[in-house]
């Protein structure tokens, strides 16, 4: 038995000031007497005497005394110890090259078999942990049974990213503790990793052993060019075998082959390749006519541009200048309405919808943006009605509304001083008022002016239809101005030679583990004695 908080035993203290505290209340008593005539020739041996008489022994101070010691070992928590069960931790590497089919089905099954083999062969006592080395690896089990390690197996996908490794085991080594704890790593070892030694020895499992030969490693789109019907397309191929080799490329295009490119790859290099695909096509592939081993180096899939099209419904008295502006954003189509003829019951809620110097009640639950609200409105409060003149001095570099624009030119020549309202964030702001302004308006996302555009020379910038483009792209999560894909270095999925690791020589023996708590018997037997004395106190009166 050992005691997990010995400080707990100062409370012992208190045992000779409640005996002391005893003494002084028991010394003398009051007693009625007829006379005090025979006491006189006997008061100089009771002054005497008094000093060292021997206290009266009680049954309240033994139950008080009790009562403290026993509080006092409770609080000292003792416990008995049991000795350490040995622990086996299995890290299982569940990065995109665990996908790879050079042995039967795939990596990451012969490596669940591994696993499966390593936790059934342990010694029944032995505690099991699993943890998957993925890009966010995760402990799946801890301290179980084999039974809990093959039930998590069956859950276990490979990534289609590459899997952090080196934290795996870092958390790996936080639940070994030291020890009879040992760390298993079922790897494929298509990497190169430098690892520092943990607080249990690493033994390493690898499956797999060939390698992709070709692998599509990127491909990359590009919006149309106005009045193009047709998006640009570049793939790169990479060879990582030791011989030239010459394949094709197939593109396909919502599942249509629309484009084929012969391509010849130098040994151990890689070779570009250009294509064009329609713009309105929502679903587009790029991928090898000849398999390889890892399934996700053979094809990249991208959603086109044609999936993110947009309609902007425009709703102005004077919608011109919205529908040139518009009219050069990449997949962007424009529909007017009177603001007399808007009617909210026909909304349609996959598109965008932008109110010019007019507000709707209620608005449309869709992507907004907001032009010059009138004053009435909750959505934009006004410091004043007064029109001022004012030049955009403060802009956020890295807003995605400014993305490769440049706003600095911007003056408003009337304008009404605005509050940024709390849903927003100021994108361009002038010294004592924001002009440009996005956030989330109750559910839906929205960008708002703070002016007429009509009252300033944003129609005539330059910066004007890239930042309406930015716009749509915001509120339209998922447009981006370049689409790209492809696993890049991550295709290259040959093993490297891996070593076991020795635990770290400054790691000691896990301290042992608590079989039995006993304070929580002490405290109730505290408990009792306190009941004990306070009923025998009621009894005495």
């Amino acid at each position: 038995m050992s005691l997990l908080q010995p400080v707990g035993l100062w409370l012992l203290l208190a045992l000779p000031v409640l005996f002391v505290l005893y003494l002084i209340q028991s010394r003398y008593r009051p007693h009625v007497v007829a006379s005090l005539l025979l006491w006189k020739r006997m008061a100089r041996d009771l002054e005497a005497e008094a000093a060292w008489r021997r206290p009266r022994w009680d049954l309240l101070l033994a139950l008080q005394l009790l009562t403290a010691a026993a509080v006092a070992i409770a609080l000292a928590h003792p416990a008995i110890f049991g000795v350490n069960q040995p622990r086996q931790l299995l890290v299982l590497d569940t990065s995109a090259s665990m996908a790879a089919r050079d042995v039967q089905p795939t990596r990451l099954a012969a490596a669940k078999q591994i696993v499966t083999e390593v936790a059934n062969t342990q010694p029944p006592n032995t505690l099991l942990s699993l943890i998957s080395a993925g890009a966010k690896p995760q402990v799946l089990v801890q301290d179980d049974s084999a039974a809990a390690v093959m039930q998590a197996l069956d859950a276990v996908q490979a990534d289609a990213t590459a899997g952090d490794l080196p934290t795996a085991l870092l958390v790996a080594g936080g639940l070994a503790r030291g020890g009879d704890a040992a760390i298993t790593v079922i790897t494929d070892a298509a990497f190169n990793l430098a690892l520092q030694p943990q607080s249990a020895p690493i033994t390493f499992r690898t499956v797999g052993g060939g390698q992709q030969g070709l692998a599509v490693a990127e491909v990359s789109l590009r919006p149309p060019v106005q009045g193009s019907d047709y998006l640009a397309g570049l793939a790169r191929v990479v060879n990582a075998t030791s011989d030239q080799q010459t394949t094709t490329l197939a593109i396909l295009a919502d599942g249509v082959v629309v484009d084929r490119s012969p391509i010849q790859v130098p040994a151990a290099s890689h070779a570009d390749a250009t294509f064009h695909v329609p713009s309105a096509a929502q679903n587009i592939s790029v991928g090898l006519t000849q398999r390889g081993a890892l399934p996700g180096a053979d094809r990249v899939d991208l959603v086109g541009y044609g999936h993110w099209a947009r309609n902007v419904v425009i709703v102005s008295d004077q919608p011109a200048m919205w529908q040139h502006v518009l009219s050069v954003v990449p997949n962007v189509t424009t529909q007017t309405v009177r603001p007399a003829d808007f009617a909210p019951a026909a909304v349609d809620a996959n598109s965008v919808y932008l109110f010019d110097n007019v507000l709707a009640n209620p608005l449309p639950q869709t992507p907004l943006i907001l032009v010059n609200p009138p004053d009435t409105s909750t959505v934009l409060g006004r410091q004043d009605n007064l029109p001022r003149q004012r030049r955009a001095v403060a802009f956020d570099a890295q807003d995605p509304l400014l993305s490769d624009l440049d706003i600095a030119p911007l003056n408003v020549l009337q304008l009404e001083r605005a509050v940024t309202p709390a849903w927003a964030a100021a994108s361009v702001a002038a010294e004592d008022t924001p002009l440009i302004m996005h956030g989330r308006l109750g559910q839906q996302p929205a960008v708002l002016f703070a002016f007429d555009p009509n009252r300033s020379n944003l129609p005539h910038l330059a910066a004007f239809p890239q930042l309406m483009s930015n716009a749509v792209d915001w509120l339209t999560p998922g447009r981006r101005p370049i689409l790209q894909g492809g696993l890049g270095a991550k295709a290259d999925i040959q093993p490297r030679p891996v070593a076991d690791l020795p635990a770290v020589a400054a790691t000691g023996a896990a301290p042992p583990s608590i079989q039995d708590a006993v304070w929580p018997l002490v405290l109730v037997i505290a408990v009792a004695f306190f009941a004990l004395e306070w009923a025998v106190a009621v009894r005495r009166g």
